[in-house]
């Protein structure tokens, strides 16, 4: 019997014998820091519908230099009539773009004249107007399977309306240290000993990785008592 085996060898035994993990389905919220079960991909576009990137007035590119205001549209809100040669609408950052309009022209670059606007310059076919599913194009993979999820994953499955998702259950983790010469912090630090500091140094890094630890134990160098812990552990965590 081998009375020390390298770590590689160590991670090769595990990966042979831990089972695969079960999945659940979860509230979004709740899928932080798991690792996503299946593919996820987007059941819209994004942004959902074109959109105003600037504070300024939607039109037709190309039309001419001097245009009635017919209205207005605020994001969040839709511009019910439509855009024709010689108007123009006022629009705001965020508006979905009124019917007819292709362009829009940023508010610097117009002058006012009473109900109409100037243009101090030409503007292009689609210039300032996020199209729809420019950012993200509906069907596309949002999040592969087996990534785990952080913060800004939670807001691209949001952005998309998801609500639910599956994910693996996390692993019932037990821990075990070892050692005759080591003591807990909990007691005074006696002539031969030294502090048990890999216990607290490994359980905070299982904590960061987002893992809870079942049971905790020390066990003095007893082969026969490690086995038994061991044997112990394994029957809680199935």
């Amino acid at each position: 019997m081998k009375s020390f085996i390298s770590l590689e060898e160590a991670l090769e035994i595990l990966n042979n014998h831990v089972n695969n993990l079960e999945r659940e389905e979860v509230n979004l919220l709740d899928g932080l820091s798991k690792i996503i079960a299946e593919d996820i991909y987007s059941k819209i576009d994004n942004p959902p519908f074109h959109k105003s990137a600037m504070d300024g007035y939607a039109l037709i590119a190309g039309d001419l230099q001097k245009l009635k205001v017919i209205g207005k549209v605020y994001a969040g809100e839709v511009y019910s009539g439509t855009v024709t040669e010689g108007t123009a609408v006022k629009i705001m950052t965020g508006a979905p773009i009124p019917k007819g309009a292709d362009a829009v022209i940023k508010q610097e670059d117009v002058t006012i004249d009473n109900d109409y606007i100037v243009l101090k310059r030409p503007v292009k076919k689609s210039e300032n107007i996020c199209k729809k599913g420019e950012d993200i194009a509906k069907g596309s993979l949002l999040i592969k399977k087996g990534k785990k999820l952080n913060y800004a994953d939670i807001g691209i499955l949001a952005s998309s309306g998801i609500r639910k998702i599956k994910v693996y259950k996390k692993p019932v983790v037990a821990f075990m240290s070892t050692g005759d010469e080591v003591i807990d912090i909990d007691y005074d630090l006696n002539e031969g000993k030294i502090y048990n500091s890999n216990k607290y140094t490994i359980l905070s890094r299982i904590e960061e990785l987002g893992y809870k630890v079942k049971d905790i134990k020390h066990i003095k160098d007893d082969f026969d008592k490690i086995g038994k812990y061991i044997e112990k552990f394994l029957k809680k965590s199935i």
